[in-house]
């Protein structure tokens, strides 16, 4: 028996809505992983807090393991632990912000080679850049 034009268009339409909902499933999962990214990033010194936390626990872990160490110097060097993370953490914050001055900077430096409509682009991006800045340096 040969396939009708009806058969054809059965056919079709199930491919179509087998690809509308593949697009709204992909749109709804999409969509909720850029809610979740935006709900991690409201936070930052909680999340700071969290990571100093686990790098803490990991690293005297590491050293427990390795080195064998008696409760009284787990204490001792988690202490030391600490103090360094946040040397390391401050150091990170200071080249995160040598790095973005310097993007400004490279923004300013290429406007005179910019069209009117560039620049204002590139102003948009240089504030956004700043708002993001402030918003992981705190």
């Amino acid at each position: 028996m040969k396939p009708k034009i009806r058969d054809y268009l059965t056919i079709g339409s199930a491919l179509a809505a087998i690809l509308l909902c593949g697009y709204g499933i992909g749109y709804r999962v999409g969509e909720q992983k850029g809610l979740d990214h935006q709900k991690k990033n409201n936070h930052p010194v909680e999340v700071a807090g969290i990571r100093k936390l686990a790098w803490t626990e990991e690293t005297l872990s590491r050293f427990e393991t390795a080195l064998s160490l008696t409760e009284t110097q787990s204490k001792q060097i988690r202490t030391e632990i600490e103090m360094t993370y946040d040397r390391i953490l401050a150091r990170q914050r200071m080249v995160l912000l040598i790095q973005s001055e310097e993007i400004v900077k490279l923004l300013h430096q290429i406007e005179p080679l910019l069209t009117p409509e560039q620049i204002e682009k590139s102003r948009k991006k240089s504030s956004t850049l700043r708002k993001s800045l402030d918003l992981r340096l705190k």
